[in-house]
């Protein structure tokens, strides 16, 4: 699992398995399905809540968009809920990053739980230093 700012990521690259990214991206309570909406493309995904973007970016590498390669669903970890986007890849090599750059995003909804999210991030950091001294 890899964690930045506004979203999480992994990937599998798996033999016995089509080789995916899931994306976790925040979204607030109080934010109805019906108000969110994801946009898939072959090297693109836009993730929306309330007509507002939360992440928006070219990705690293193609996605199988026709034939339920891709598709979106509401989901809870850690007490928090989020906008989970599943995106089969085209190819099955391992990528680097989820994007190509630093997604866009404008997440005027959500600067609670980024802000939360990225002192999350911090204290496991300080934590994993202090146990590998």
């Amino acid at each position: 699992m890899h964690d930045y700012k506004n979203y999480s990521w992994m990937q599998t690259v798996c033999y016995d398995r089509e080789p995916t990214v899931i994306i976790w991206v925040p979204v607030d309570e109080d934010v109805k399905r019906w108000e969110m909406n994801v946009t898939f493309h072959r090297q693109h995904v836009k993730v929306e809540a309330r007509n507002c973007t939360l992440i928006e970016g070219r990705l690293w590498g193609p996605v199988i968009t026709e034939d339920t390669g891709c598709h979106w669903e509401v989901d809870w970890k850690h007490q928090k809920r989020y906008i989970k986007v599943f995106m089969k890849k085209a190819e099955g090599y391992t990528w680097e990053f989820c994007f190509k750059k630093y997604p866009e995003y404008v997440n005027r909804s959500n600067t609670n739980i980024l802000h939360q999210l990225e002192i999350e991030l911090q204290e496991k950091k300080k934590l994993s230093t202090r146990n590998t001294r």
